[in-house]
């Protein structure tokens, strides 16, 4: 509970150790092209297959795409979750698996809610600016 990242308090559950590893920041924009996107993705996983951990929210179709190939290469990864832990979480299906051997950590920023909602624009830039941070605050620790 209560870690202090790049001047945010988050909640945590995995493996606090992949934060001392070097981190790149997963943040597709939606005007890249194809090709941009195409290109992003294989210097994220190029990056993840020599050793720095990526770290992101994880919420458009590419950077979805960047975090399954991650898992299905057992790579680990920082996730940065929009709804926070309930007192009782625990990592369910290939997110435990994923834990237990090390390779994720997944961050809240915010306290857990129950009632189901939609995510706004703000908070995912609210996200992705906390990954960028935290991957910037890491390159220079």
């Amino acid at each position: 509970r209560s870690i202090r990242l790049a001047g945010t308090d988050f909640d945590a559950v995995g493996n606090l150790a992949l934060l001392r590893r070097p981190l790149m920041a997963v943040h597709c924009r939606r005007h890249w092209t194809e090709t941009e996107q195409q290109n992003f993705t294989n210097k994220c996983l190029a990056a993840a297959e020599s050793g720095t951990v990526l770290i992101g929210a994880f919420i458009s179709t590419n950077e979805k795409n960047i975090h399954k190939a991650l898992r299905e290469k057992q790579l680990p990864l920082i996730h940065i979750v929009e709804n926070g832990f309930n007192d009782l979480y625990k990592p369910v299906g290939q997110a435990f698996y994923a834990t237990a051997e090390g390779n994720l950590l997944q961050l809240a920023p915010w306290p857990y809610r129950s009632e189901s909602h939609t995510i706004s624009r703000e908070q995912c830039k609210a996200l992705n600016e906390m990954a960028e941070g935290i991957a910037g605050y890491a390159s220079r620790a």
